[in-house]
């Protein structure tokens, strides 16, 4: 018969009972901690991603619309904008009734220039010493290729659109436009709120192109584009000649929701504000 060594002794029910719920306490508290550390790991990566699509977002709507001035804009509403978006600037080393040329040496592009999408305006000044007649002509463009200044510099060749709105004002200014006016290409754009799958979104389209407007970033809260106009004395005005300033608010939210630290899980929300000064405001 075996007999346990003297000075040796096993351990009781109640003391592997003590163990049994210790280690179940620390091990829910590790838990817990745990689980913590990852809801706040994904917090803060929702967080990030949200700051990173408001900072997208005005810079897009800046660059956009820091090139207007009042004559460029088309429609102005709380939620919605739509302007000549500018995309490429020149200098026109010979113009005639149905061409553009402009020197490639000293035109400067966002993208090419595209025929039926985009549209240019070339300066017309028939007085050097006054600036009563200075003003901006707009013409359609059907065609765009390759070719040369009158001194053999490269250049591009855009061709007018001669039943296009503007054409008839064109041809009739046509010997008031100096050589190596300034020319500007720019396409009808809109931007507004897009609501898509219950969400709200920043959204841009081509009017020129027939686009559909599509999401260019987001989600954003239900009012999260916001435009406001204002004029020269700082006072909010509907009448298109009259804005000078544009106040650009988005209002961002998580992509799904996160845990305050308290209570169940949220849609976390932040804004951004952008102010435009537009070209010519005076």
């Amino acid at each position: 018969m075996r007999t346990t060594p003297a000075g040796r002794r096993g351990f009781s029910l109640i003391e592997l009972l003590v163990v049994i719920v210790l280690m179940g306490i620390i091990g829910a508290a590790l838990t817990r901690v745990l689980l913590n550390m990852q809801r706040g790991s994904r917090a803060q990566s929702e967080r990030v991603t949200l700051q990173g699509n408001l900072r997208a977002g005005i810079a897009f709507v800046t660059t956009e619309l820091r090139e207007l001035s009042a004559a460029d804009l088309v429609a102005a509403e709380a939620d919605r904008i739509e302007y000549r978006g500018m995309r490429a600037t020149g200098i026109a080393c010979a113009a005639s009734a149905t061409q553009i040329t402009l020197r490639d040496a000293l035109t400067f592009r966002y993208r090419d220039i595209v025929a039926g999408r985009d549209s240019l305006f070339i300066f017309v000044e028939a007085d050097e010493t006054a600036a009563s007649d200075d003003r901006w002509v707009a013409v359609g463009v059907s065609g765009v290729g390759a070719g040369t200044c009158p001194g053999g510099n490269a250049a591009t060749v855009i061709t007018l659109n001669t039943g296009g709105a503007g054409y008839t004002t064109y041809t009739d200014t046509l010997p008031a436009i100096e050589l190596e006016a300034p020319v500007r290409t720019f396409e009808h754009m809109e931007l507004a709120r897009y609501d898509a799958d219950g969400r709200s979104w920043l959204g841009a389209r081509s009017v020129s192109a027939g686009e559909t407007i599509q999401p260019v970033l987001g989600p954003l809260s239900a009012d999260g584009l916001r435009f406001s106009y204002r004029n020269a004395t700082g006072n909010v005005t509907a009448t298109l000649a009259n804005i000078r300033r544009v106040d650009v608010m988005l209002v961002g939210e998580t992509g799904s929701p996160v845990s305050p630290g308290y209570g169940g899980p949220t849609i976390a929300a932040d804004s951004t504000i952008a102010r435009i000064r537009l070209r010519n405001a005076y």
